[in-house]
């Protein structure tokens, strides 16, 4: 809730302070998984990968009691305009968070499934546009909700776009593994693990830009400044 948006019912802004608050969990477990699966890939790190897996039904709880609080609050509080604009869009937005913590459950699941997956050393060739997609990735989600909390939708609108960064980032990637695994065969189901892992974080990217426009959305009532840029 924006610091000038303030109700009459002080017990109306105490609920939308407990959603950010849950918001604000649920973001930043996603964020920790991310990271888990990021060194679970870097060191072929099959504990970690087995706790991202089961630490997966943390991140659903919390979807869950969101959307249930969101119901809640429809039926208790009949908002209005931007209230209701909020409200509505808090299915999403916990929807697309619980999908990003879902792509890092499946890096996960490539590591504890795959028998052709590795240690990514140092002297690897893709481990720093792994590890600077993940980063990336990781920022942006801080990012977005700040904007979100902040109800700022020009920073918003900003991440919305940058989503494209994302993508040329991973296209360039799976590119030039792409070539190295046509010059080196022998690698080739390695490298496959390696793609759909990046796949996942491409994923998780465009899933960002959905929270992004769902803030935009709760602003300003329309989506018309993407078009106009």
């Amino acid at each position: 809730m924006s610091p000038e948006h303030k109700h009459i019912v002080k017990s109306f802004d105490q609920d939308l302070q407990r959603l950010q608050v849950l918001f604000m969990e649920l973001n930043a477990l996603v964020i920790l998984q991310l990271e888990k699966a990021s060194m679970a890939v870097i060191e072929h790190d099959k504990h970690m990968a087995k706790k991202i897996y089961e630490d997966d039904d943390k991140v659903d709880a919390i979807e869950f009691e969101i959307t249930q609080f969101s119901l809640r609050l429809l039926a208790q509080r009949q908002p209005l305009g931007e209230d209701l604009r909020r409200i509505v869009s808090a299915f999403k937005i916990a929807t697309n968070l619980e999908r990003i913590g879902d792509y890092a459950e499946n890096m996960a699941k490539r590591i504890l499934k795959s028998e052709n997956h590795r240690k990514l050393h140092e002297s690897n060739p893709f481990r720093q546009s792994f590890l600077t997609l993940t980063k990336v990735v990781m920022n942006r989600l801080e990012e977005v909700m700040k904007a979100y909390v902040e109800n700022d939708a020009e920073t918003a609108q900003k991440l919305w776009k940058k989503d494209e960064e994302i993508n040329e980032f991973y296209w360039q990637s799976f590119q030039e593994i792409l070539n190295f695994m046509i010059a080196h065969p022998q690698d080739i189901p390695f490298y496959t693990d390696l793609l759909f892992i990046l796949k996942n974080l491409e994923r998780a990217g465009d899933r960002i830009s959905n929270i992004a426009e769902s803030i935009v959305f709760i602003k300003l009532g329309s989506l018309k400044v993407k078009k106009e840029n």
